[in-house]
């Protein structure tokens, strides 16, 4: 009699290990799943940028649930490896612009300045050869 309570005590203590295990699994393949989520919405803003901006919130809730769930720490180490991604991207991207101001800028300017130049020799050409006095302005 004994015996068959501890096997069945046995037998319960082994399903709940299962069940819980099984939990276990199913919580982390979901964690994993959300990470591929947020990798695909980082991706496809490479064509549809406003989805960045969804994969970084969700990166954010992602990893606190998974650290109050206390998944494991490889996909932890993703959501948060998200999260640099995208303010890295940022950095880059303001550094980029700015490259690029600071580059382009310049040229833009010896353009516009080079123009005006070029408009008050033609427009001083014009005013002599009708023996006409220059207004007094800078354009």
């Amino acid at each position: 009699m004994e015996e068959k309570i501890y096997r069945e005590k046995e037998n319960k203590v082994e399903a709940f290990l299962d069940d819980t295990a099984e939990a276990l699994k199913n919580k982390l393949r979901s964690y994993k799943n959300k990470a591929y989520l947020v990798y695909i919405l980082y991706a496809t803003s490479l064509v549809i940028g406003i989805t960045v901006i969804v994969g970084i919130v969700m990166a954010y809730l992602f990893r606190k649930s998974a650290l109050e769930d206390k998944v494991e720490d490889y996909i932890i180490s993703h959501f948060t490896w998200q999260i640099k991604t995208f303010w890295g991207s940022i950095i880059i991207f303001l550094l980029a612009i700015i490259s690029i101001i600071t580059i382009i800028l310049p040229y833009i300017i010896l353009i516009l300045g080079l123009a005006w130049w070029i408009y008050r020799i033609v427009k001083g050409w014009m005013y002599l050869s009708k023996e006409q006095t220059i207004p007094n302005k800078w354009f």
